[in-house]
């Protein structure tokens, strides 16, 4: 969901152990790029990040704007990704999927966007998008980041909507050392 690195410009030795890390798994990974990954809120200066390098070495890949179609001899996948950019959260529109508007046909979209989508009201000066906003879309799975709690998968109208927390610490704050990163693994 975005969030690899605390900051674009992350030290060469942990960019280098995360790296990896990353490429043990001897299978594609696929990010969308967040707003600590990327240089004043703009995915123009991903050539000069961390997260950038990554993906130009093919550690992991960045989706890109049509998305990513995975096929196997079941089944046909589309994941899509949406950047961090400062207005991600202004309009629900940039978390809601229209099928008729998509490059590819499949069997499952994955919509991922590094916004502060949540199950729940929040402050009201902070931008996000409530679950209930956006349950017209027509991604079967829609998976945010940005905000770093998360909360807990919502199954409703038959698709799945997760943000299950950061894997990045963004402090050293006694609540950011207790808080467990985590991962949500889709089979």
């Amino acid at each position: 969901g975005g969030d690899l690195f605390d900051r674009p410009d992350s030290a060469i030795k942990p960019t280098s152990e995360v790296g990896k890390i990353l490429s043990s798994f001897n299978m594609p990974i696929y990010i969308v790029a967040g707003n600590h990954d990327i240089f004043g809120y703009n995915t123009k200066t991903l050539n000069r990040t961390m997260l950038g390098l990554l993906d130009n070495f093919h550690v992991l890949n960045i989706i890109p704007e049509d998305g990513i179609l995975l096929n196997s001899d079941e089944v046909s996948i589309l994941v899509l990704g949406k950047d961090y950019s400062s207005d991600i959260d202004l309009n629900k529109e940039n978390y809601i999927i229209k099928k008729s508007n998509l490059k590819y046909d499949a069997d499952i979209v994955i919509n991922i966007v590094h916004g502060f989508l949540t199950d729940r009201p929040f402050l009201k000066q902070v931008p996000h998008v409530l679950i209930g906003e956006i349950t017209d879309t027509e991604a079967d799975i829609t998976l945010a980041g940005h905000y770093h709690t998360g909360f807990k998968t919502q199954y409703i109208d038959g698709k799945f909507f997760s943000n299950p927390g950061s894997m990045v610490r963004i402090s050293n704050s006694l609540g950011e050392i207790k808080r467990k990163p985590k991962f949500l693994e889709l089979n």
